[in-house]
Parts: structure tokens; sequence; C-alpha cells
């Protein structure tokens, strides 16, 4: 994703005092076209919608927060996959592990990774 930075015009009191910051977002052809087709029904454009979903994750709206917060469990789950970390972060925690789903953080990821490329090397 790339981002550039530009002044405009505020349409209400005309002043240039407005700072935008311009986004690129690369999309597969299929999310592109479905999600160009929902918006052209409801005559929306998507800067329109970008704009106003970036603006209701920042003010906090749960909505748009559980949306954000549900892509970011899936990524992670990519990421632990990758390193053989499989376990589903929906179900109860089990017996065999010690980490729960609330307890995630970047040094709990770290360390499961840790113990995880530990335990390959005992293996070898």
């Amino acid at each position: 994703m790339s981002t550039s930075s530009t002044s405009t015009t505020d349409p209400v009191s005309g002043h240039n005092d407005i700072k935008s910051k311009g986004v690129h977002v690369k999309l597969d052809r299929l999310t592109h076209f479905n999600f160009r087709m929902k918006l052209w029904n409801h005559g929306v454009s998507m800067q329109d919608a970008f704009e106003e979903f970036a603006r209701q994750v920042g003010a906090g709206n749960t909505a748009a927060t559980a949306i954000v917060e549900r892509t970011m469990r899936e990524n992670v789950k990519k990421e632990l996959a990758l390193v053989g970390l499989e376990r589903k972060f929906d179900e109860p925690k089990s017996k065999k592990s010690k980490y729960s789903v609330n307890e995630l953080s970047n040094d709990t990821l770290y360390d499961m990774i840790s113990e995880n490329d530990e335990s390959k090397e005992r293996d070898r």
C-alpha cells in the first residue's frame, strides 16, 4: 500500500487547510469487481466508501472496529499456520496450550514462534 499527501480545499469554508492522504490499495480482481458493483448499486464511490470506513474505525465505531479485529485474527491465524502453530483461536484453550486468545500479544506470539522453532531444532 502506498500513500501520498495533498492539500485540498474545504468545500464548506473554501480554505486550503484540509490535508488529505492518498492511499493505494491492491485488491484481487473478484473482490474489486464485487465491491465496486455493490457500491455502484447504492450510488457510492470507492473513495467515499473507504473514507467513511476509515472515519468509522477512527471514531471507534463498534461494527467497523469488529471488521478490523476479525481481519487481524485472520492474519494472525495465517501467520501461525506458516510456522506450524495452527491452533484455532475460536476454540477453548486446550490442556496442551498455555495460551488463551485474550493473552495474545506481540510477546506471546514471539514466545509461541520461538517454542515452535526450538521444538523443530530438537526434532532434527
